[in-house]
């Protein structure tokens, strides 16, 4: 999903998610206010479909749900260093989807360099592309619209009190799906992930 929606206590709550910017603790968070679950439990889309959260726009851009994410009372996101997200959604796609091996195909070894040199291909696949999409793709150009934007490393320091104020109660922190080790690029990697993200650098996600 990309815009999510519901209310508590009477507050409308506009939530994009932006993959690999702590969106599944987030998730996890609204699900222990809204449906009891412990802090163990991984949040997915039909989850929240299931149980008549709205959501919006599952595979686009922030285009798509701008006017949904205005009318909420409280907007909420978060984003990450272009870079480290590219990163972290190549190790997504390298070790956690299910169908990895179809996707890999006959790429002789999973390594960065092999995932920059044919991510023309790869970003054509769904989860690739939602993992690994800029910051501006999903939260906008513009961070005024949102009463709440923080970097995914702040997410506890601003969500728990934040719902604490809006309903009273206490969520359990938690921290779901780390992934890898941290890499170390050569000159021509770094530059060359740079461009696939470079309107991030032009809009100040980072």
């Amino acid at each position: 999903m990309s815009l999510i929606t519901f209310k508590l206590h009477e507050v409308k709550i506009g939530y994009v998610r932006n993959q690999k910017c702590a969106s599944t603790t987030i998730l996890n968070y609204f699900s222990q206010l809204l449906f009891n679950e412990s802090p163990e439990f991984v949040p997915y889309m039909q989850y929240f479909v299931d149980r008549g959260v709205s959501y919006l726009c599952r595979d686009e851009g922030y285009d798509c749900y701008a006017q949904h994410l205005a009318e909420c009372d409280i907007r909420i996101g978060s984003y990450r260093d272009p870079v480290e997200k590219f990163v972290s959604g190549y190790q997504h796609a390298m070790w956690s989807l299910p169908n990895s091996d179809n996707l890999w195909g006959a790429t002789p070894e999973r390594t960065l360099e092999s995932f920059i040199d044919g991510f023309s291909g790869f970003k054509r696949h769904q989860q690739v592309s939602d993992h690994c999409r800029t910051n501006t793709w999903k939260l906008g150009a513009d961070r005024s619209v949102y009463t709440h934007v923080f970097d995914y490393q702040d997410t506890n320091a601003v969500m728990i009190p934040l719902l604490k104020e809006i309903t009273g109660k206490d969520v359990i922190p938690t921290k779901l799906r780390e992934y890898g080790k941290r890499h170390e690029f050569t000159y021509g990697q770094l530059k060359k992930i740079k461009e696939f993200l470079a309107e991030d650098y032009v809009n100040g996600w980072f």
